[in-house]
């Protein structure tokens, strides 16, 4: 789990602080979990974390917007999640302006689609731009990120 995780990677960078070869590791370490995220089971789990810790905000985005593929889904709950363009691209190794329209394009339909939800879920859509409490660059998930428990 989450916790798991950063107690391997703060003692990674504790113990091996000095060495070298820790930023290195560190850094391999952090990749490939980051990595991790790109699998469709990664990705659910964050959906229902999500949903625990947001009021059900993905479960209620499938419901009021049925039509929606499985690829505004997943960007959806990346942004979500506090993900910027930037951090989405990255975790679906993806080219940011290919996100960048993807975006665009989910809030111009949940725009049109005017239903209950419409506007707390372009609240928590990135504008473009990092806002507080998201992910501008994949290297500060574990200190910016939002928790997710």
């Amino acid at each position: 789990d989450k916790w798991d995780l950063l107690c391997r990677l703060s003692k990674t960078y504790i113990e091996d602080q000095e060495n070298d070869k820790a930023s290195e590791r560190l850094l391999g370490q952090f990749d490939r979990e980051m990595k991790k995220l790109r699998s469709p089971q990664t990705l659910e789990a964050l959906e229902a974390s999500v949903n625990r810790c947001m009021n059900g905000v993905v479960a209620r985005l499938r419901a009021e917007m049925p039509d929606l593929k499985e690829t505004d889904i997943s960007i959806a709950v990346l942004a979500f999640a506090g993900f910027t363009p930037k951090a989405i691209s990255w975790t679906r190794n993806a080219n940011l302006k290919t996100v960048y329209t993807r975006l665009s394009r989910l809030q111009q339909k949940i725009a049109a689609a005017a239903t209950p939800s419409a506007q707390e879920f372009l609240r928590l859509m990135p504008n473009g731009k990092a806002s507080a409490g998201q992910v501008s660059d994949p290297s500060t998930l574990l200190i910016g990120g939002k928790s997710l428990s």
